[in-house]
């Protein structure tokens, strides 16, 4: 089966919008806040 991407796209906008208007909850979720790490030039190559 196909995605529809443009179809995708409108369904989460619609429920963001309905989210903003307290019509819906949308699932939330906690992340850890982990600091970038710190890459050296010899590291990258």
């Amino acid at each position: 089966m196909k995605r529809n991407l443009l179809n995708e796209l409108k369904e989460g906008f619609t429920a963001l919008q309905d989210a903003h208007d307290e019509k819906i909850t949308l699932h939330t979720h906690s992340v850890e806040n982990k600091p970038a790490p710190t890459i050296t030039p010899e590291r990258a190559v």
